[in-house]
């Protein structure tokens, strides 16, 4: 069962130029389709990561292109690393998701 939600804004004026907006949100009953993160530490309320900028460093520094990159489509199955899971998920669904990528400069 969905519900469809609707969020309009009009601002009706005598300018020449008329702002009109309007949204329009398919949910589920129980707002599982909401959800971004599905597999991923479902156990806590909400997952926050922290990590010193030396350890990205390290990271970086241990890379063979002194590059490290960090999951944001929730599907990496090395998370929170990248390992690519968001190029099928972007061909499945049209998505444009990609990883936050850090590359340490050369001094």
């Amino acid at each position: 069962m969905f519900d469809v939600l609707e969020n309009s804004f009009h601002n009706i004026s005598n300018e020449p130029f008329d702002l009109s907006i309007s949204n329009t949100y398919i949910m589920s009953a129980d707002n599982t389709s909401q959800q971004i993160n599905k597999t991923i530490r479902k156990d806590v309320d909400k997952i926050v990561d922290k990590c010193d900028i030396e350890d990205i460093c390290a990271q970086c520094d241990a890379a063979s292109n002194k590059t490290v990159s960090y999951c944001r489509c929730w599907k990496s199955k090395k998370f929170p690393f990248c390992d690519g899971s968001h190029n099928a998920w972007n061909k499945e669904t049209g998505d444009n998701v990609g990883p936050l990528v850090i590359t340490k400069k050369q001094a």
